[in-house]
């Protein structure tokens, strides 16, 4: 892995065992919709940039927020953390689009949000979901926006492909 965004399973165990995770991975965890720095586990950059050569990815994290407005998970387990609503807390970052060779999200906010999403805001490129467990065979597109979701219980790899000529972003396969 090079990458992860924070889900709502991360917190299952509570925030000292995430703690414990985060600095074990070699790995960096992202999430552009929760504060928490007035909690045991580090404050996760809302977004990070991989560079394949000269190609730079973007990739902003997302998290899903559940009816009583914090990630699925008991509300013991995400104390002193405080959560913003994913699709406003995307607009904060929209203007980032042009400044690198792709802009991601790398969500876990479910297939319909990830819908949303898109709809809301044309300029990802794709975005790779989590959190229903959707298993997308065949691309989906949504406002431009390509949809890729990998099922559940690592029975499937998700795969996107991304071709680039001259920096600029010329096809996208999933």
């Amino acid at each position: 892995y090079e990458l992860s965004t924070i889900g709502n399973h991360e917190f299952d165990y509570g925030q000292e065992i995430l703690s414990q995770r985060m600095e074990q991975a070699n790995f960096e965890f992202i999430c552009a919709n929760m504060d928490a720095s007035q909690a045991i586990i580090p404050q996760p950059a809302p977004y990070a940039v991989i560079e394949k050569g000269k190609i730079k990815l973007l990739f902003l994290g997302l998290v899903e927020l559940g009816n009583d407005g914090v990630p699925s998970t008991h509300p013991e387990k995400v104390k002193q953390i405080t959560f913003s609503d994913p699709i406003q807390a995307a607009e904060e970052y929209i203007h980032l689009n042009g400044l690198y060779n792709a802009f991601i999200g790398l969500t876990h906010l479910g297939y319909e949000t990830d819908k949303e999403l898109a709809k809301t805001y044309h300029q990802f490129d794709a975005i790779i979901g989590g959190h229903s467990h959707t298993l997308v065979e065949e691309p989906q597109e949504h406002n431009g926006v390509l949809l890729t979701q990998a099922g559940d219980d690592l029975n499937y790899v998700g795969k996107l492909v991304l071709t680039f000529r001259n920096g600029k972003l010329t096809d996208r396969a999933a």
